[in-house]
């Protein structure tokens, strides 16, 4: 009994994120859901220390960079680099 509503289970689980993923291509979020679910994997489980620390490094900078940017009206302000 429990076998079968486990495989249901799964077959249901699948066949909802292929429908999940069909909507996503619809919409043209696919790009944007597959960067999201790669960057879940990614960690220094699966990628080499270094690697992670580089690619957690340049994400923060484009985050914060964007924002730093911004004045309070969310106009551009100019920002000195060295």
């Amino acid at each position: 009994m429990y076998e079968i509503a486990l495989d249901l289970l799964i077959l249901l689980g699948g066949v909802w994120l292929v429908a999940l993923g069909l909507f996503a291509e619809a919409i043209d979020l696919h790009i944007i859901l597959g960067a999201y679910l790669a960057g879940l994997f990614f960690e220094e489980k699966v990628a080499h220390p270094n690697l992670v620390r580089i690619v957690k490094d340049r994400a923060y900078g484009i985050a914060h960079g964007n924002a730093k940017t911004r004045g309070a009206h969310g106009r551009r302000r100019h920002v000195r680099t060295r």
